[in-house]
């Protein structure tokens, strides 16, 4: 997942990575609306003489139920570490390698991966890092421990929050009736 524009970084190592992806898994893959038309067309080529292409679906952008359908058949989520990313993962429960937008372009996101690694739910892959052989790698790595996949599930279920904005709604509401003239 690259976010509604994508993520060209992403999408290049995951098109390079392909071949060895999809001999094991299924890939869905959330390219951003811009992107889709120019990855599906070098992953076909990519792919031409696979006998797994079909393992390989490409989208520009998912809507929410398509996004949760795919959440719902998901092991694990590739994707950049903006908070509402990064919740939104928590929330399905799944695993995650973050691969945040470089520091010098966003601080935020890296803070984030960080955070919810600390927490244990995530992986952390520095763009500048970020390699074909090394995302696969670590898919295989997470992919094959079921262990490690049960506790990073459980860690991001605790990071999620899920009744967040009832617990503040209910907050607004004492405080404003704490305060309501007599």
């Amino acid at each position: 997942m690259g976010g509604s524009q994508g993520a060209r970084a992403i999408n290049e190592v995951v098109l390079d990575a392909l071949p060895a992806l999809v001999a094991e898994f299924n890939v869905v893959h959330q390219a951003g609306a811009a992107n889709v038309e120019e990855t599906s067309n070098i992953a076909s080529v990519v792919l031409k003489d696979s006998r797994f292409k079909d393992r390989y679906k490409v989208f520009g952008l998912l809507n929410t139920l398509a996004l949760r359908m795919a959440a719902g058949i998901a092991g694990l989520v590739v994707a950049r570490a903006g908070s509402g990313t990064i919740f939104e993962v928590a929330s399905w429960g799944l695993p995650a390698i973050l691969v945040p937008i470089p520091e010098d372009v966003s601080h935020d996101q890296t803070e984030n991966a960080l955070s919810y690694a600390r927490a244990g739910a995530a992986v952390v892959i520095e763009q500048r890092n970020l390699t074909p052989h090394l995302l696969a790698a670590e898919i295989r790595r997470i992919m094959g421990d079921s262990a490690l996949r049960a506790k990073m599930s459980e860690s991001a279920k605790k990071f999620s929050r899920p009744d967040a904005a009832r617990k503040i709604a209910t907050v607004l509401l004492e405080t404003a009736i704490e305060h309501e003239p007599v």
